[in-house]
């Protein structure tokens, strides 16, 4: 699948599904008193159902959901959980929900390797937009576990974070749009590295902000 017809695919996905909609829907029934009426508290759980969803709390494991400070997977939970906040509060919307619904095409939905690393690239980017704009603390320490967690649905390729880096190399780095062309120094890193797993050699460049 070539990026632009993956472009095709993600832009007609985001315009099926109304966000400014799903954002009144879930505040309405999140809103009701499930005391008031029976009715209202099924549409509460219908509603706290499809949130998990969209936050992979469906997918994820015990370890990542009951995780505790100390632990190692705890950064994840702390992402995940804010994501799903973030969706619940209708916050953030232009880029938790973008996010979310990558997320779900790359979990949930069977295709060749190739089409999901080009997905997994959008994600990893809408990821970096959604930690930049909820002020995530702890990028650092998500980063490498969300492209680890990423990596378990590839098998010939793999995902890398390249956020510990911090002088631009062109061999594993290209400039995102905006970025200051001669700049040396790593302002934020805007998506994953991708590595072919049999040799280590760079097949997609991380995006990085100079």
């Amino acid at each position: 699948m070539s990026d632009d017809k993956l472009r095709d695919l993600m832009g007609a996905l985001f315009k099926a599904i109304d966000p400014e909609k799903l954002e009144r829907e879930l505040l309405s029934v999140l809103s009701r008193d499930p005391a008031r009426s029976g009715e209202g508290g099924e549409h509460a759980a219908a509603a706290g159902k499809l949130v998990g969803q969209l936050a992979m709390v469906d997918l994820l494991d015990e370890s990542i959901l009951g995780a505790q400070v100390g632990d190692k997977s705890y950064p994840l939970r702390v992402f995940f959980a804010t994501l799903g906040a973030s969706l619940s509060a209708g916050e953030h919307e232009e880029t938790a929900f973008p996010l979310a619904c990558a997320f779900g095409v790359y979990f949930r939905v069977p295709m060749d390797e190739e089409s999901k690393m080009r997905i997994g690239l959008v994600a990893s980017r809408l990821y970096y937009r959604f930690v930049e704009v909820t002020a995530l603390e702890g990028r650092l320490q998500i980063s490498p576990l969300l492209a680890s967690l990423m990596n378990g649905e590839l098998e010939h390729v793999r995902f890398e974070s390249i956020d510990h880096q911090t002088i631009f190399d062109s061999q594993v780095h290209e400039r995102a749009q905006g970025a200051v062309a001669t700049g040396a120094r790593i302002v934020a890193p805007q998506s994953f590295l991708c590595r072919v797993g049999a040799n280590g050699l760079v097949r997609v460049r991380a995006e990085v902000r100079t």
